[in-house]
């Protein structure tokens, strides 16, 4: 039978770089060959999944997730890949889309400046209005995010939706 999802978001890669650095802390423990961290967060991913919630992974958060593996867990490329891969690909909530087109103009450029957002930020901000999305974020500031995208949820404010559902 095919999954129903019924509301798609499009989650900061603070939100949900954890998972992905507890395997990458299991794959450092070279005395283990399986990843236990898989065991430990099948449950919650399973009660999303089976309340329909999907998150919309761009190409931006791909290179923010590995590249935060390679600096900060101090992975190679190939492993901070397969990490990447095998999490995408055994966690249905997650659906890679590719960015076709997303206008970088002096306008966005001026409006990143002045609002204090560094390019990464805005650019997710960016992403999740061409997409009309609901962010989700752990960011301390995440009044400065709802002031310029209004679809800005706090982790805690999507544990309520969840719970709701």
């Amino acid at each position: 039978m095919e999954q129903v999802w019924q509301a798609q978001f499009y989650p900061d890669t603070n939100y949900i770089y954890g998972g992905f650095k507890k395997l990458a802390i299991e794959l450092k423990k070279k005395d283990r060959k399986r990843f236990k961290t898989e065991i430990k967060d099948f449950e919650q991913r399973q009660k999303l999944i089976d309340k329909g919630i999907k998150f919309i992974i761009s190409e931006l958060t791909e290179f923010e997730i590995k590249n935060s593996l390679m600096n900060e867990e101090g992975l190679t490329f190939s492993q901070a890949n397969h990490i990447f891969q095998r999490r995408i690909v055994e966690c249905p909530i997650y659906t890679k889309i590719a960015i076709k087109s997303v206008n970088l103009d002096y306008t966005f450029i001026n409006w990143a400046l002045q609002h204090k957002f560094g390019l990464n930020d805005a650019f997710h901000i960016l992403i999740a209005t061409k997409l009309k999305l609901i962010v989700i974020t752990k960011e301390r500031n995440i009044e400065k995010w709802q002031k310029a995208y209004h679809n800005v949820w706090s982790a805690e404010q999507f544990q309520d939706y969840v719970r709701k559902l």
